[in-house]
C-alpha cells in the first residue's frame, strides 16, 4: 500500500484512554504471570500429577488458560496502523457461535458487522462486530461508517478503527464515533456518554 500516512499516537486530550489502555496491558500481564507461579507452586509444593500424560496436559492447559483469556502477548504485538477499508458487510446470524451446542440460541439471529482492512504493511485486519439482537439501526450505522476506500487509523489496544473524518450523519444530525466503546454520540458532547472517554479526533 502506498501513500499512506502511519497512524498518529492518541493526542496529548485522550491521555485518559491512553491510561486505560496501558492498565489493561499491566493488570493482562500481571494476573499471568500470577496464574502461572501459582500453578508451579501447586506442582511443586502439592506434587500435582506432573508425571502422568494427563497430569502433563493438565498443567499445559492451566498455563494456556490466561494466555488465550488475558493475551499478555498484546503488550509486544499489538501496535497502532493505518489501513483502508477493503469492505464491510453487514449480516444477521445465530446468536450462538456453535450452532447447535445451545439450542435455545440456534434460532436467535443477531446483527453482525464484519470490516475488512488493508494496513500501510500489506496485511490484511478483519473486525468482526457481533452485536446485540435489537441493534439492526445501530449495525446499518456501523456499516455506514466503514465505507470501502475509506482510510482508518487502528489505535493500539483499541477494538474501534477510526477513520480520517470522525463524522456520521444519523438522522439529520452530526455523530462521531467513540473508538473505545464503539457507540456513536452527536457532536455537541465533549465526551462520550456511554464510557466517559474522550473523543479521538
Amino acid at each position: 500500500m502506498k501513500n499512506i500516512i502511519p497512524a498518529s499516537a492518541f493526542p496529548l486530550k485522550n491521555k485518559d484512554i491512553k491510561i486505560r489502555i496501558n492498565r489493561r496491558y499491566v493488570i493482562g500481564v500481571v494476573v499471568t504471570v500470577l496464574w502461572i507461579a501459582a500453578v508451579y507452586i501447586a506442582v511443586g509444593v502439592f506434587n500435582v500429577g506432573a508425571n502422568s500424560f494427563t497430569g502433563s496436559l493438565s498443567l499445559i492447559a492451566s498455563v494456556a488458560v490466561p494466555v488465550f483469556w488475558l493475551r499478555p502477548y498484546r503488550v509486544i504485538t499489538d501496535r497502532s496502523r493505518t489501513g483502508v477499508v477493503e469492505s464491510v458487510t453487514r449480516q444477521n446470524k445465530p446468536l450462538s457461535v456453535i450452532i447447535g451446542f445451545l439450542e435455545r440460541d440456534a434460532d436467535t439471529v443477531v446483527p453482525v458487522v464484519t470490516v475488512i482492512i488493508e494496513c500501510e504493511d500489506g496485511n490484511i485486519t478483519t473486525k468482526v462486530y457481533r452485536l446485540k439482537r435489537d441493534h439492526y439501526q445501530y449495525a446499518e450505522a456501523l456499516a455506514d461508517y466503514y465505507k470501502a476506500g475509506t482510510l482508518v487509523n487502528c489505535y493500539r489496544g483499541i477494538k474501534y478503527p477510526k477513520k480520517e473524518d470522525n463524522t456520521i450523519i444519523i438522522g439529520n444530525i452530526a455523530h462521531r464515533l467513540c473508538i473505545v466503546c464503539g457507540n456513536f454520540d452527536d457532536r455537541s458532547h465533549t465526551i462520550c456518554r456511554h464510557c466517559r472517554s474522550t473523543f479521538v479526533e
